[in-house]
């Protein structure tokens, strides 16, 4: 689905942009889909003499489920492997403490995905039932103290 948006930013950015199609949840569970991608990943990097890259020129992307991030976090610290020039990260999700942030409010009419269709695939990718979808709607799945905790760097101040 990406192949056209990735050769783009490969050519852009004079990069190889390594893109992994992962298995979908619901169904496969997670955490298969981020395995899917840790392994593509590592074995490209592994042998990135066999496909003529220069290491230094490599940027990870990925969208919405976040394997990009994780698996740059987890390659950080493989120092048999050469570092990642960047990463590009399309929609993310990056927390999911606070569903009810100004970029939620600002985007309630963005098509595609709705604050409850992205909790409900939340959801569905953690294999956990949506039967509390009305209560995470409402910010009532975080304790108080753990939203005081993490307020600076969750909240829109």
């Amino acid at each position: 689905a990406f192949e056209r948006i990735c050769r783009y930013i490969a050519k852009k950015c004079n990069s190889v942009v390594v893109s992994v199609g992962y298995r979908l949840a619901p169904e496969h569970p997670y955490p298969g889909q981020y395995f899917d991608c840790l392994n593509a990943t590592l074995y490209f990097m592994r042998n990135l003499e066999e496909y003529h890259v220069d290491p230094a020129l490599i940027i990870i992307s990925g969208d919405s489920s976040n394997f990009a991030t994780v698996i740059c976090q987890i390659l950080l610290n493989k120092r048999d492997l050469p570092k990642v020039r960047a990463q590009v990260l399309f929609y993310p999700g990056l927390q999911g403490l606070d569903f009810h942030l100004p970029s939620y409010q600002q985007n309630a009419s963005v098509p595609i995905l709705f604050r409850k269709l992205v909790i409900y695939f939340c959801f569905r990718y953690l294999n956990k039932e949506p039967s509390v979808l009305e209560d995470v709607l409402q910010n009532c799945h975080v304790p108080e103290s753990m939203k005081r905790k993490y307020k600076k760097w969750i909240s829109a101040d």
